[in-house]
């Protein structure tokens, strides 16, 4: 028998992010529309413009994990591995290309003004806190010797699989709408209560970003 136990960890800094340069921004940071406006201007930072997706290095992430191994070596017909892992991937933008459908997992709530994706930093999309795999191999004990049509027939025989455990995957409610005031709700989450009571106050990620409120843990 053989434990292995170690510690594994990462740290990713200044990786792609996805940010609107130019975003929606509350009226009341505009004041009154001029009486000469455009009809159909957004009111965005730049009105003359509208969005404005850059490339950015604004994303981190971090990754720790304890990891443990068991192998038994293969004796009297069995050999067996057993390997766990507890682990916390954390990050604020988990993906920006398109693999599968997994191409809007960078998405801020908040633009980058009021603070993106600062505010979005937590648990990652490709989290798995419990993670468990064991592969065995069982040598059936009879005819072992292979003799005679039978035994060849019959014998020599293993049986082995592999079998995973893991934790499910993460998940955001996004309701589309506009939680925050700021115009636009494609990737806005929902209000919630931070007093974790029925008819207790609200407020918004903006009130969040504003620090007026901190959310749950």
């Amino acid at each position: 028998m053989l434990l292995d136990m170690s510690y594994v960890g990462s740290k990713g800094t200044r990786l792609f992010a996805t940010e609107d340069g130019n975003p929606l921004v509350p009226q009341d940071l505009w004041g009154p529309t001029p009486a000469n406006a455009v009809a159909g201007l957004q009111n965005r930072v730049d009105r003359l413009q509208g969005a404005r997706t850059i490339r950015t290095n604004g994303a981190s992430s971090t990754y720790h994990s304890a990891q443990f191994e068991l192998k038994r070596r293969f004796a009297n017909g069995f050999q067996l591995t057993a390997a766990y892992t507890f682990s916390k991937a954390i990050d604020n933008a988990s993906e920006i290309f398109s693999f599968g459908n997994t191409s809007s997992l960078q998405n801020a709530s908040v633009p980058s003004l009021f603070g993106g994706l600062q505010i979005d930093r937590s648990v990652g999309f490709f989290d798995r806190p419990h993670r468990a795999v064991f592969t065995y191999v069982y040598e059936l004990p009879f005819t072992k010797s292979q003799q005679g049509l039978i035994g060849h027939v019959a014998g020599g025989w293993q049986l082995s699989g592999l079998t995973t455990y893991e934790s499910g995957v993460p998940y955001t409610v996004v309701n589309g709408n506009d939680a925050d005031g700021l115009g636009g709700a494609t990737y806005d989450r929902p209000n919630f209560n931070p007093a974790g009571q029925a008819g207790g106050p609200r407020c918004t990620e903006r009130d969040v970003a504003d620090g007026l409120h901190q959310p749950r843990q």
